[in-house]
């Protein structure tokens, strides 16, 4: 009797953490996504080039992770919540390091611009 009973909590178990897969998954995306967000906001440049092309390139995977969620949520199959939430994840992570990437980039131009301008004026006021 108590070989069966622990053999069924062993198969309860089992199937309760097959189910929480997904969740877990979910959660986990959502704490990395987290972290990348810290990494984005702090001043330490990345170490990357990137083109205007590279930003539409990047935007591209966020359409399919949204639609691989949005099937994931109607299958409620936790290997596809598992892939949305990967392919998500990476999305994010790639879409965010060119955005910086990018931002940093126009912040250059700008400063180098107004520097231009500064010297002009300098320049100007002397003539």
């Amino acid at each position: 009797m108590v070989t069966n009973v622990t053999s069924l909590l062993k198969t309860v178990k089992a199937v309760e953490d097959k189910t929480q897969r997904g969740t877990r998954a979910l959660e986990s995306t959502i704490e990395a996504i987290s972290q990348e967000l810290r990494v984005y906001q702090s001043p330490t440049p990345p170490d990357q080039k990137a083109t205007a092309e590279d930003l539409i390139q990047y935007t591209k995977p966020i359409t399919t992770a949204t639609t691989k969620a949005v099937a994931a949520g109607n299958s409620g199959n936790q290997d596809d919540v598992i892939v949305a939430a990967n392919i998500g994840r990476r999305a994010i992570f790639d879409l965010l390091n060119v955005c910086k990437v990018r931002i940093l980039i126009v912040v250059v131009v700008m400063e180098t611009g107004i520097q231009c301008q500064l010297v002009h004026r300098v320049e100007y006021k002397r003539s």
